[in-house]
């Protein structure tokens, strides 16, 4: 029986950890997208308004867009695997910018709250740490310095493109 807990209990760090890696790698693709939609003057009003509610009301809140994105995603995963290539993507943008925007602004916002519940506290000690714990792999480290360097000079050649562009044009 302990083995099978063992077993178990690796195959779910494992998914954890996955986990932890696309959804860093998906916050980084989209982090202008998502700064541009968490600082819409309505959804900041929202944000305020979570601060107020007592702690099962932001705990409600936290898990129903989880309750929307996370089936969203996984039926994304499900088309990519058939072939659906397109809709695939699709849904799992929509699952994501659900996750990233809305449901981590809102778990965000009512933390402190959140924090209060033992249970909860337990489990989001665990999981900060085990995220570091996978964030600070030499192999992760290494992707992101990469990953990093790479969008420095994507960034370069593109002032470079435009500013020749503008030289060309006489702008």
């Amino acid at each position: 029986m302990a083995d099978l807990v063992s077993k178990l209990s690796s195959i779910l760090r494992g998914l954890v950890a996955v986990g932890i890696l696309i959804h860093e790698l998906v916050a980084y693709i989209g982090a202008p997208l998502w700064r541009f939609l968490a600082h819409i003057r309505l959804f900041e009003r929202f944000l305020r308004w979570v601060e107020t509610l007592p702690r099962w009301g932001v705990l409600v809140l936290v898990v129903a867009p989880l309750a929307i994105a996370e089936p969203l995603k996984i039926g994304g995963l499900y088309l990519l695997a058939t072939g659906h290539a397109l809709s695939g993507i699709a849904l799992l943008v929509i699952g994501y910018a659900v996750s990233l925007v809305l449901a981590e602004r809102i778990l965000h916002a009512g933390h402190a709250k959140l924090m209060t519940y033992r249970w909860f506290a337990i489990t989001w000690q665990w999981f900060e740490r085990f995220r570091f714990y996978i964030l600070s792999r030499p192999v992760v480290v290494a992707i992101r310095q990469k990953v990093a360097d790479l969008t420095a000079s994507a960034r370069e050649l593109r002032a470079t493109a435009l500013r020749r562009i503008r030289q060309f044009a006489g702008i």
